[in-house]
């Protein structure tokens, strides 16, 4: 639909991300607005060295420099001008892990700038480079639980043990460790998967009860999220665990989802992480 200077698109989320069930639920309203005409003669122009570089040239090669991306846009990661591989399968050998749920990716940068060439005629140039990024392993959340929530082990048992002392301590939920070091997943999708629907989350926060003391109302009746779990989707959450609150105030269990793949690790690595990148030679 097009309404003077700009166009309005309606669009359902859910039905592109391929989730028809929730068709209806998500909709949204995108406007383009039409702001200016671009001069692409402009940058012609000072290619044939009838003109100086101005703002209008400037401007045509910003375009080009956006145009130049699109297409691979379409298949790999876009990160500003930076292009990475995405994830394919647990065992992706374009990735190395890093350990604590984080994986290093070697990508490509590249962008079009204006240039003045060997013989000094006006030219444009493709600079290529090595970009590096990290992003957040495709896994269970409770899995990557446990190697945040120090010491290492086998056992998801101390995790439990935490959340317990936490759920004692006088200083208050927010105030815990274990609070602090979850804090670094809230804005995570998560993709959660019942029976043979897929459902995706965002992480907001952490509530300190875990399912089978965490309620909510559901119709005319108070019930426990565990209840919801057992009685809707046939899943009994486990216990002794903080509850995912989700952006749209609904609450999830943990054991119940998986870290969707391909987001970006936007935290500051450690020491050792640190040090397995440069000994993997990723940075060369």
């Amino acid at each position: 639909m097009i309404h003077g200077n700009q166009k309005q698109f309606t669009l359902d989320t859910a039905v592109c991300r391929g989730q028809p069930e929730r068709a209806g639920h998500e909709t949204k309203t995108l406007r383009i607005r039409f702001a200016k005409v671009l001069d692409i003669s402009a940058l012609t122009g000072w290619l044939e060295q009838k003109i100086d570089i101005n703002a209008s040239v400037l401007e045509a090669v910003t375009f080009f420099d956006h145009l130049l991306r699109e297409m691979p846009s379409r298949t790999l990661i876009k990160l500003k001008r930076s292009f990475f591989p995405p994830q394919h399968g647990l065992k992706d050998p374009n990735r190395f892990n890093l350990g604590f749920g984080v994986q290093a990716v070697k990508g490509i940068f590249m962008s079009l700038k204006p240039v003045l060439t060997a013989s000094l005629t006006p030219g444009l140039a493709v600079n290529l480079d090595v970009a590096n990024s990290c992003f957040w392993e495709e896994q269970e959340l409770k899995d990557v639980m446990m190697d945040l929530l120090q010491p290492p082990s086998s056992e998801f048992s101390h995790v439990q043990r935490m959340f317990q002392e936490s759920d004692r301590s006088p200083q208050g939920w927010k105030r815990t460790r274990m609070y602090n070091v979850l804090k670094r997943l809230r804005r995570l999708a998560v993709i959660a998967r019942y029976r043979d629907q897929q459902f995706r989350y965002i992480i907001a926060d952490w509530e300190p009860e875990d399912p089978g003391n965490l309620y909510f109302t559901r119709g005319d009746k108070r019930i426990s999220v565990a209840e919801h779990m057992r009685t809707k989707w046939d899943f009994t959450p486990m216990r002794w665990v903080p509850t995912i609150k989700t952006s749209k105030g609904s609450f999830v269990p943990i054991d119940s989802v998986r870290i969707e793949a391909n987001q970006r690790y936007n935290f500051k690595l450690g020491d050792r992480q640190t040090a397995e990148v440069c000994d993997r030679k990723l940075l060369l």
